[in-house]
């Protein structure tokens, strides 16, 4: 609605990744040692916000990501 401010969710409780904690499994260890993924923490986030947006959603139409929210 363009009279109410942008709105962001956050679940109760959030999930929070705390690196220096992670324990990563074995299995997890040899999919990232093997070069498939890049991980990156901070970069284009508002490309990622972007492609967000565009995403599909079944039973739904458009997204509640806004123009205004991604600016």
């Amino acid at each position: 609605d363009a009279e109410e401010p942008i709105l962001w969710w956050s679940p109760d409780p959030r999930f929070v990744l705390f690196p220096n904690k992670l324990k990563v499994s074995k299995s997890m260890k040899q999919v990232l040692r093997s070069n498939r993924f890049k991980v990156t923490t901070n970069t284009a986030f508002k490309q990622v916000v972007q492609e967000c947006s565009k995403i599909k959603r079944i039973g739904q139409q458009g997204t509640w990501i806004t123009n205004s929210m991604i600016d």
